[in-house]
């Protein structure tokens, strides 16, 4: 399936200096970077477990905001049903914000309310289709395939729907399209896309093992790879994608 594998190595280290009044609780518990106004150059995003996101360019304080709830993990990517490059984060509490740079400030766009046992998230766009989808990990074992499109009846900040696995916000509608139970706990997602092949979703999990499955076929099964840490070793949570044959 994988004809080579990629490797990271530390090219250079930076310092964030925190605002004053996040100094005493530093701990970011989930960090992304993406071009978030379309300048070229990523900014860094990341949340901290007081709630609080903040966008960073060039190691400068650019724009933040203060959720409800510990952020558990956040991804930065174009939805289409906005038009907009978007940062996605998740609390503990299952809401789902969509916040967008906006000058000095992270405009909310919608918030949607989920699952309490969200633990990662991947915002996916493939050519294939016009829909973003997030694919989510759970706590649970579980990943979650999830569309994101415009919402057929807004309401209130969250609402459920008669429509089962349908979650409602403002502007967006989140639907589950598939979930599958996987072998063991997930750690990080990452996806490995192909101009003629469907997506390849690859969720790193306990005890140095990986499993891999397609987006959009409902017949695919999970198949867990070989480990790729030793078990005497801390559960690898993160994962490298090789290009797919």
């Amino acid at each position: 399936m994988f004809s080579s594998a990629r490797t990271i190595s530390l090219a250079d280290r930076e310092h964030v200096q925190l605002p004053s009044n996040h100094e005493a609780n530093p701990t970011a518990n989930a960090m992304a970077l993406c071009d978030m106004d379309g300048d070229g150059h990523n900014e860094l995003v990341f949340g901290l477990t007081d709630g609080w996101l903040a966008v960073y360019k060039d190691n400068v304080l650019v724009a933040s905001t203060t959720l409800r709830g510990t952020i558990i993990t956040i991804a930065c990517g174009m939805v289409k049903a906005l038009q907009s490059v978007v940062i996605v984060s998740i609390t503990t509490a299952g809401d789902v914000y969509f916040h967008r740079l906006a000058g000095p400030t992270l405009q909310l766009l919608d918030r949607v309310t989920m699952h309490v046992n969200i633990k990662s998230v991947l915002l996916s766009n493939s050519p294939h289709t016009d829909t973003t989808t997030m694919v989510l990990g759970r706590v649970d074992r579980i990943a979650e395939v999830v569309a994101v499109r415009l919402s057929t009846n807004p309401t209130g900040p969250s609402a459920p729907t008669n429509r089962q696995h349908t979650y409602q916000g403002r502007k967006l509608m989140l639907e589950i399209e598939r979930r599958e139970v996987l072998p063991d706990q997930v750690g990080g997602i990452a996806q490995c896309l192909s101009d003629n092949q469907p997506p390849l979703l690859a969720f790193a999990q306990a005890r140095g093992t990986m499993a891999v499955m397609t987006a959009t076929s409902e017949s695919e099964v999970i198949r867990v790879l070989s480990t790729i840490a030793a078990r005497d070793q801390p559960a690898a949570f993160n994962i490298a994608v090789g290009e797919a044959n």
